[in-house]
C-alpha cells in the first residue's frame, strides 16, 4: 500500500441519488431517504450523481473507492449487477423516461449503449452472499481513469446507474441518501495529488 503525508479532507454531500422505474416511468423519485430495494424484473435501476468540482482542473487521480452499505437482502444466492456511467447530462428531475426534464433518454431506463450509457462498465460482478446489513466496497483501476475523466472533461460530475441483470431472482436494499447515520450512506472515496505535486488529499462525499 502507498504512504501518503498529511492529508487535507474535505467532506460534501453528494450531488443526488434517485430511483428510475419502469412502473412510474414520469415520476420523480429524488429526495426520499430510505432504500433502494431492486428485484429480478430489471424494473428499478438506481442512478448516482457525484459532484466532485471540490477536486481541482489538473490533479491527478490516485484511489477511488465506492462503497454501499447493504441493508437487507432477498433470496440467498449472489446479487449480479453492472455499474454503467451515465453520458447525458443528469437532474434531480430524472425519471424512467427522460435525463432531466423534457429531455427524453434515447430509450427508456438509460439502455441505449453509448448514447445514454457508456459501453464499457464500470463494475460487471457480483454483491456477495454475507448477511446483511454489510458494507461493500468497490475500488481499482477502471473506477479511478472514470473518475480522473470526469474531472479532466465532465465538469466534475461523475454520474452511473446501477442495474440488475434481469436473469437473478434475487433482490437487495441499500441506503438512499440523505440518511441517518451519514455513515450508512453511499460514499465515494477520492484520494489525488494537486497539480503540480505534492501531498496526497482527499475527499470523500456522501
Amino acid at each position: 500500500m502507498p504512504t501518503y503525508g498529511p492529508a487535507s479532507t474535505t467532506d460534501t454531500v453528494s450531488d443526488f441519488d434517485s430511483l428510475i422505474v419502469s412502473g412510474a416511468p414520469n415520476t420523480v423519485l429524488y429526495g426520499t431517504p430510505g432504500t433502494s430495494n431492486f428485484s429480478s424484473l430489471d424494473g428499478t435501476r438506481l442512478i448516482h450523481a457525484w459532484d466532485l468540482t471540490a477536486i481541482p482542473v489538473g490533479s491527478t487521480i490516485t484511489a477511488v473507492s465506492h462503497k454501499y452499505r447493504i441493508l437487507e437482502r432477498f433470496g440467498a444466492s449472489d446479487w449480479a449487477v453492472r455499474f454503467y456511467r451515465l453520458i447525458p447530462v443528469i437532474t434531480r428531475s430524472v425519471t424512467w423516461n427522460n435525463s432531466s426534464a423534457g429531455t427524453p433518454w434515447s430509450s427508456p431506463g438509460a439502455s441505449t449503449a453509448g448514447v445514454d450509457h457508456d459501453t464499457t462498465l464500470i463494475f460487471d460482478g457480483t454483491i456477495g452472499t454475507d448477511s446483511a446489513p454489510y458494507d461493500r466496497v468497490w475500488s481499482g483501476a477502471g473506477l479511478v481513469a472514470m473518475v480522473q475523466d470526469a474531472i479532466d472533461n465532465r465538469s466534475g460530475s461523475f454520474r452511473y446507474m446501477i442495474r440488475q441483470l434481469s436473469h437473478y431472482a434475487e433482490g437487495v436494499g441499500v441506503w438512499q441518501a440523505p440518511h441517518q447515520p451519514i455513515s450508512e450512506n453511499p460514499t465515494l472515496t477520492v484520494e489525488y495529488t494537486l497539480p503540480g505535486g505534492g501531498d496526497s488529499s482527499l475527499l470523500k462525499v456522501f
